[in-house]
């Protein structure tokens, strides 16, 4: 009998080929077949049995396609490989693979500033993904963003739109290890979002959610600057004006008691 429900899940480099079988026995082993397109290689991968998954995180290069099969094996006797057609997946985005794989965008903070303009600001991704690229020459490096200068990090491409406000894209490029730009919103809107997709090193790279910020002005209609400077000096003169009689009352009590004259008989 043949592995069956084969599934890829591949995403942020982190991939792993997860299947069922329903008759295990004594002696079960899985076969995991890859090939590789560009090189034409061929390598396996063995999982004993009860374990239904296999970690394929290794095959994660933007510049190749990869063909997964899934065979059980018990001595000389092994099934079918499945699925028949076989998985085929790769992170080019721009791949004929039926499996696209990709990386998410990291996290967007989006402030309002003056002038009608907003303010977005996010983390390079290679930083975040560039340790689990082949070829990383000490993946288990820790990442210390001072490591990196401008001119070592690849340009990532992205694409900007405003939502509700004329869905118009705002091309950019960074190299930079902070990515941020500066945007024109219209104020007449109580929030603005932005939907954020890239590309990076060919891979495609996704937004997890939309981004949005409240306007920065969002107490128009509340109390003003000006009020707020009465408040302030209301405040400022009672604090005053109660020092000021505390500070009476301590001199009174503290200050000689002064007799009366006695009277005259």
């Amino acid at each position: 009998e043949s592995p069956t429900n084969v599934t890829l899940h591949c995403r942020n480099l982190h991939n792993v080929l997860e299947w069922s079988y329903d008759q295990p026995s004594p002696g079960l082993r899985f076969r995991v077949d890859i090939k590789s397109y560009i090189n034409r290689s061929h390598n396996v991968v063995w999982v004993d049995s009860p374990t239904r998954q296999a970690d394929v995180s290794f095959l994660s290069d933007p510049n190749n396609d990869y063909f997964l099969t899934v065979t059980a094996v018990i001595g000389q006797n092994e099934s079918e490989p499945a699925p028949h057609d076989g998985i085929i997946f790769s992170y080019f985005k721009d791949s004929l693979a039926n499996q696209i794989c990709f990386v998410d965008l990291p996290p967007v903070n989006v402030t309002a500033q003056e002038d009608d303009t907003i303010l977005f600001r996010f983390t390079h991704p290679w930083l975040l993904y560039h340790q689990k690229l082949p070829g990383n020459p000490n993946p288990k490096m820790k990442r210390r963003g001072a490591q990196f200068s401008s001119t070592q990090l690849p340009v990532f491409t992205y694409n900007v739109v405003i939502i509700n406000q004329k869905e118009r894209h705002h091309s950019f490029n960074c190299e930079e290890s902070l990515c941020e730009e500066m945007l024109y919103v219209d104020a007449a809107q109580e929030k603005h979002c932005l939907k954020i997709r890239g590309e990076l090193q060919k891979m495609a790279v996704q937004a997890t959610q939309e981004y949005c910020t409240l306007p920065l002005d969002i107490t128009s209609h509340g109390p003003n600057n000006y009020t707020y400077i009465y408040i302030i000096v209301v405040i400022v003169l009672a604090l005053g004006a109660a020092a000021f009689v505390v500070f009476m009352v301590y001199q009174k009590w503290t200050s000689p008691s002064t007799s009366l004259p006695q009277s005259i008989v």
